[in-house]
């Protein structure tokens, strides 16, 4: 009974409580792999999510499966520009790597 006993103050936001709850019961990871995924479609565009079979993040680690061979060696050149670029939409870094893959 005790986790439920902490109050707030009328003078913290709604803001402040609703992300001591996401930490309290570690709901950002299940958020983070949600949003990665809509970053993912965004940085890179409709041309490559075009090829894109998945995407999952595990960890810090962005797992994507594509269906063109091609495209997986053109990604791994610029893959640290990617995960910057992620990381910016996301506003925080969640991705430290990412690993093609190939259907």
């Amino acid at each position: 009974m005790s986790h439920y006993t902490t109050r707030y103050n009328s003078e913290t936001s709604l803001k402040d409580v609703i992300l001591a709850i996401f930490k309290r019961y570690r709901l950002n990871y299940g958020i983070d792999k949600v949003r990665v995924k809509e970053a993912w479609v965004e940085v890179v565009g409709a041309p490559i999510v075009k090829y894109t079979v998945s995407v999952r993040l595990q960890g810090s680690k962005l797992y994507v499966t594509l269906n063109n061979t091609g495209l997986r060696e053109d990604l791994n050149y610029g893959k640290s520009k990617l995960v910057t670029m992620l990381n910016e939409y996301l506003q925080k870094e969640v991705v430290k790597d990412i690993v093609f893959l190939v259907a």
